[in-house]
């Protein structure tokens, strides 16, 4: 049956000369209060078109479950439709929300028992997941079932991905996060390719570009840029 939280508070019954006569309780329904509370923290928690960790609860989670379960090898895999401002303009936010629920009930299906996953953006999920477990051809078939928007909808879809191998558990799971999107980001120039993965090149390469962007204020300080002017126009005005 349904569970009920009451709130019991007992009482003593007085004469008027202060002596106990008599006792009872005072007994509140308190259920739905405490309904209305529950519910207000799963929306803290929760995303409300999909039901799964929102962004900021799936981060606590992940680093959460890294730190109970720190043996073994560790992927965060981010999952990503492309172009999903285009194909909102298309077809309109209704259709995009219903195939974004479509997509996290495959997640939540095929990774419920073995994971901890989230949606982080409007556009993007993310699962953190053992790497033994983890089956890529498993999971190209999954997005092979997600190829078109709709079953009257034949309009293609193309679901990237990309993964980032654990490195270090005390990493933030915003930062595994960001590098696995930075693999989906190579993907662009390739459109045949779905999955991609943070290589040592690509880490390589960030770390060039981000000790460059550090060096910006201290070049600009001893005067290490030099100014190049090019002219738009030749003296024949051409």
């Amino acid at each position: 049956g349904n569970i009920h939280k009451l709130n019991a508070k007992f009482h003593n019954i007085k004469d008027e000369h202060n002596k106990i006569i008599g006792n009872f309780f005072l007994i509140q329904d308190k259920t739905q209060d405490e309904q209305i509370l529950q519910y207000e923290r799963y929306l803290t928690n929760h995303d409300t078109l999909t039901g799964l960790y929102n962004k900021y609860y799936f981060f606590d989670r992940a680093q959460n479950y890294l730190q109970k379960n720190n043996s073994g090898e560790y992927l965060l895999v981010s999952i990503k439709l492309a172009n999903h401002g285009f194909l909102t303009e298309v077809f309109g936010k209704y259709m995009i929300d219903n195939f974004i629920i479509k997509l996290s009930k495959e997640i939540s299906s095929k990774f419920e028992s073995k994971s901890v996953y989230g949606r982080i953006g409007e556009d993007n999920f993310a699962i953190l997941i053992q790497k033994e477990k983890f089956d890529i051809d498993d999971f190209n078939n999954y997005s092979k079932e997600l190829s078109t928007i709709s079953e009257d909808k034949f309009f293609p879809t193309r679901i990237l991905t990309g993964i980032y191998e654990v490195e270090d558990i005390q990493t933030p799971i915003s930062v595994m996060c960001d590098r696995a999107n930075i693999a989906i980001s190579e993907l662009k120039n390739n459109p045949k390719e779905k999955i991609g993965y943070y290589t040592l090149e690509i880490k390589n390469r960030n770390k060039f570009e981000q000790s460059i962007i550090s060096d910006f204020p201290k070049a600009l300080s001893q005067n290490q840029f030099k100014i190049f002017i090019q002219p738009q126009f030749s003296k024949e005005k051409k």
